[in-house]
């Protein structure tokens, strides 16, 4: 007895139907305690730019809560306004590392850690200004 060939559309069928089986799983997570958690929003006080010679090669922004013993923490960031490292209350500094832990790199005093999460010299300045002014600042030294 002889048995019918198999056409192509049965046999492309028959692949299709092995294609699409399978399991699905969809996993969801959260930190422990997330429903806990409380958000402070703690607002820009004071900000500088940072210059090395006549060059502006990024700048710094203190947020601060409010009171004389409220905590607060120095970014410090790039040209492109981008984050590169912070520094809190007790002079510690940290360089972010993408897709990683911040990396510790000293404690000092807040130009020490700027000059060193910036890599810039002992010669660089920190210079205050009205944080719209930085801002200004850094998009002309990004166009220049």
């Amino acid at each position: 007895m002889r048995r019918p060939a198999l056409g192509l559309p049965r046999l492309l069928g028959a692949a299709t139907l092995l294609v699409l089986s399978g399991c699905v799983t969809t996993t969801t997570s959260q930190p422990v305690g997330l429903d806990r958690a409380v958000l402070h929003s703690i607002p820009v006080s004071r900000a500088w730019i940072v210059k090395e010679g006549s060059e502006v090669v990024g700048s710094v922004v203190r947020y601060s809560e409010r009171g004389s013993a409220g905590r607060f923490l120095y970014v410090v960031r790039n040209i492109w306004d981008q984050d590169l490292g912070v520094i809190d209350e007790r002079g510690r500094a940290w360089r972010r590392v993408p897709h990683a832990e911040d990396r510790w790199i000293g404690t000092g005093t807040v130009v020490h850690g700027v000059r060193q999460i910036l890599d810039t010299g002992s010669n660089s300045q920190m210079v205050e200004q009205p944080i719209d002014e930085v801002e200004a600042a850094t998009a002309t030294a990004r166009a220049g």
